[in-house]
């Protein structure tokens, strides 16, 4: 069975874009993968090492700990493009929770709105 793979978060940073997804199950819980995108990297990157880089998905993870982890260490510090409707909350929480200097401005405003303008 084919998965319908949502947007959950989208980060961008100097070399690209990671993107969080989730799917639904038909249980009603939630799975997750990360997605990698460092294109912005391939002009001074050769070849065989872009190759490797340039599209990168995570193994699926059941819960929620486990899919913020994936997103690694400093993933507040990048910044929020697009956040789902339905995890707005959760993701408020985690950058909120942490004492870490990043910049709250854009989180805010993805997360206590309604809307992704």
């Amino acid at each position: 069975m084919s998965r319908n793979w949502e947007e959950i978060i989208v980060l961008s940073g100097e070399g690209g874009r990671i993107t969080l997804f989730g799917s639904k199950t038909l249980d009603g819980t939630w799975i997750f993968m990360k997605e990698t995108n460092e294109t912005a990297l391939a002009d001074i990157l050769e070849d065989e090492d872009l190759s490797a880089l340039v599209h990168q998905k995570s193994k699926e993870v059941t819960d929620w700990e486990q899919a913020i982890a994936l997103l690694g260490r400093s993933w507040m510090r990048l910044r929020p493009r697009y956040i789902h409707p339905v995890f707005k909350q959760q993701i408020w929480s985690e950058v909120t929770s942490k004492d870490d200097d990043h910049d709250l401005r854009h989180w805010e405003r993805l997360c206590m709105n309604h809307d992704n303008a």
